[in-house]
């Protein structure tokens, strides 16, 4: 699917309802952007951090913006946090005691995941229970940075994915 394009929707079982964006990307776009991402996972060999940057600049327009604003969140909020790239997107963990949040671009959102063993409060409105509740964020959106790290350091408190 990511390599496609058009005004509709492809139904997928794991997924469901996908949109499909206006534009792909080229090969040459792509191509960079594997590169950066490859270069900087080369380079990191401590907490991750390059490689998650490295994601996030590679992510198309307004997507760009969204990602960091959420590292600079789980920063503030957890200062020896550790970041690293798995299943093909960043993840926040705690040391020792396993990742509580990651975030990955879709067409048209970035999901923001908290993974705990409890439920947040307020619960955020997207998830399947308390091992993954989720922020969809659109375009449009504006992001409740404070919300947000309530989540951030609730779900820091309680990780719910080991390593």
């Amino acid at each position: 699917m990511s390599g496609r394009a058009g005004e509709d929707t492809i139904a997928d079982e794991d997924f469901g309802e996908v949109e499909l964006p206006d534009q792909v990307p080229t090969q040459e776009e792509w191509e960079e952007r594997d590169k950066r991402y490859k270069a900087a996972r080369r380079d990191d060999d401590s907490d991750g951090s390059a490689a998650v940057e490295a994601y996030a600049a590679a992510l198309p327009g307004w997507k760009r913006e969204v990602a960091p604003r959420f590292d600079e969140i789980v920063q503030r909020e957890v200062s020896e946090v550790r970041r690293a790239v798995r299943y093909h997107q960043p993840f926040y963990g705690v040391e020792e005691r396993g990742w509580f949040a990651s975030f990955g671009a879709f067409s048209k959102h970035v999901k923001l995941t908290f993974v705990c063993g409890t439920y947040l409060d307020p619960q955020p409105p997207s998830g399947t229970g308390p091992e993954r509740q989720a922020l969809d964020v659109e375009e449009t959106d504006a992001l409740d940075e404070e919300q947000v790290a309530s989540w951030v350091r609730q779900a820091a408190d309680d990780p719910g994915m080991g390593w």
